[in-house]
């Protein structure tokens, strides 16, 4: 998986540079968050999907899990940059009802 990842305060910055999120991906995806969101410090989570052109259902479990690890630490979980055919399934799942989305990190950084 090509990912990388930046702390900025107390938020976590999770970039994933690939074109699919599915189903092998997810899994290296919440094998990673849970590794990183051992740091008791990191309250937020942002995940930039600028690069990601599809995902699947896995894929939006996901980034469910990662809103739920920093929803129990009272956290907010962003998304940034979703591309046409993430967005379009995002709101099929109603899920741009469940994240905070914004265009760009600078942006959604200084929302929180």
């Amino acid at each position: 998986m090509e990912f990388s990842h930046d702390q900025v305060n107390d938020t976590l910055i999770f970039r994933i540079e690939e074109h699919k999120l599915d189903t092998p991906l997810s899994v290296e995806v919440k094998e990673k968050l849970s590794e990183l969101l051992q740091n008791k410090k990191v309250k937020n989570l942002l995940f930039n999907l600028a690069m990601v052109k599809s995902i699947d259902s896995s894929g939006l479990s996901s980034l469910l899990f990662g809103r739920r690890m920093v929803a129990d630490r009272q956290g907010k979980c962003l998304i940034i940059n979703p591309q046409p055919k993430v967005m379009s399934l995002m709101k099929i799942a109603r899920l741009d009802k469940v994240f905070y989305i914004y265009d760009n990190e600078g942006i959604a950084l200084k929302s929180l």
